[in-house]
């Protein structure tokens, strides 16, 4: 194990190399129990380092993980000839920590080769596409996904890293016309858009939402398909719509079917709109019938949603979805308080979590079952 006084020795030998104006970027990271902490993080030129802080160094962490200079010399290979060297997989390991860390994934991602897979592991786990101030234009997000379309072109090894998607049209204010029938700002113009929902495979969450209504009969036909693409992942197991508006209880249904492995599904401020006649008469007359109850919810969030016929849709003989076996349910501010009723007679003993906030409720909540 190198002691401390022959990390300042390295330090010094490499320092007096460099010339005097060349700034330069330190980082020493100790191991203590289970934590990784900076024992070192220095970005000074070499003439202004104080070299009062490098023997300075606490002694207390066991072990030293690695040091590098963010500058083109060859420190990186000398240093290699006197730091011992850690398994990758603990290194990985010590890079798992900084999970939620993005300043210091980042550091980690330039240090060197061997850290950039677990680096990117993190940096890339969820992509988000979503204005974060009412003064962001459409153009930017257009920007930026044309950016991380590159990125993945350029890189694909980076796609699998992408496990959850958030995308949202419009800006982080509502509309100031709700009742306004408002297409979609970006997210159909955007080609690149498009070209990132073919390239993924390994997505488990996908979140795509709206600050005023998205009309699924709005949708281009290119566009439901590259999104018909993106469900299909047999890694995809949640989603969550919000603001959304479907014609009808096929449309919705159709969007679903093509799920592989849906295990959670939310509904926020969603309306599946009627032509006035329940689903079971609508699928007699145009023949169409989906495998009853293929897909096993675990999880389901309803809130504020307008759904008429969703006794129908949960519980009807063709359902597309199957809630015998859920194990989360949320509902607020539902209208139908007869609906929730028979939606938890239907559940059976498999519920472990329930979540009420009932609002104004058409009827009386009158539980009848052990639950």
């Amino acid at each position: 194990m190198l002691s401390p006084k022959g990390i300042i020795d390295i330090i010094d030998q490499s320092l007096s190399s460099l010339e005097s104006a060349t700034p330069c970027k330190i980082y020493i990271l100790g191991l203590t129990g289970s934590t990784i902490s900076p024992l070192l993080s220095l970005c000074l030129p070499p003439s202004e380092l104080p070299a009062g802080n490098l023997p300075a160094l606490s002694y207390s962490f066991g072990y030293l993980i690695h040091l590098s200079f963010s500058l083109g010399t060859n420190f990186t290979k000398m240093a290699s000839c006197f730091l011992p060297r850690l398994p990758q997989e603990l290194v990985d390991h010590i890079i798992d920590h900084l999970n939620d860390d993005l300043v210091s994934l980042r550091n980690c991602a330039l240090v060197c080769q061997a850290w950039l897979p677990a680096s990117r592991y993190h940096l890339f786990a969820k992509v988000s596409l979503k204005a974060t101030s009412p003064q962001q234009e459409p153009s930017l997000l257009q920007e930026r996904c044309k950016r991380l379309h590159g990125v993945l072109v350029r890189s694909p090894e980076i796609i699998c890293n992408i496990r959850e998607v958030e995308i949202c049209e419009g800006s982080p204010l509502h509309h100031p016309y709700p009742d306004a029938q408002c297409s979609t700002t970006w997210v159909t113009t955007e080609r690149t858009l498009m070209a990132f929902f073919r390239m993924l495979t390994h997505v488990r969450r996908f979140d795509f939402s709206a600050t005023s209504s998205l009309y699924w009969m709005l949708l281009p036909p290119t566009f439901q398909a590259a999104l018909y693409t993106l469900l299909s992942l047999p890694t995809l197991t949640y989603i969550r719509l919000h603001s959304w508006m479907f014609p009808n209880f096929d449309a919705l249904n159709s969007l679903l079917s093509h799920c592989q492995n849906l295990k959670g599904l939310a509904l926020s401020s969603t309306t599946v709109c009627t032509d006035g006649s329940p689903p079971d008469d609508q699928e007699k007359e145009k023949g169409e019938t989906f495998s009853s109850g293929r897909t096993y919810l675990e999880v389901l969030t309803l809130d504020f949603l307008s759904f008429t016929y969703l006794d129908y849709w949960l519980l009807g003989r063709n359902a597309l979805i199957n809630v015998q076996a859920l194990r989360e349910l949320r509902v607020a501010h539902f209208h139908d308080a007869i609906i929730v009723d028979k939606l938890l007679s239907a559940i059976g003993s498999s519920l472990e979590h329930l979540h009420l906030k009932p609002g104004s409720w058409n009827g009386i909540f009158n539980p009848q079952h052990n639950y």
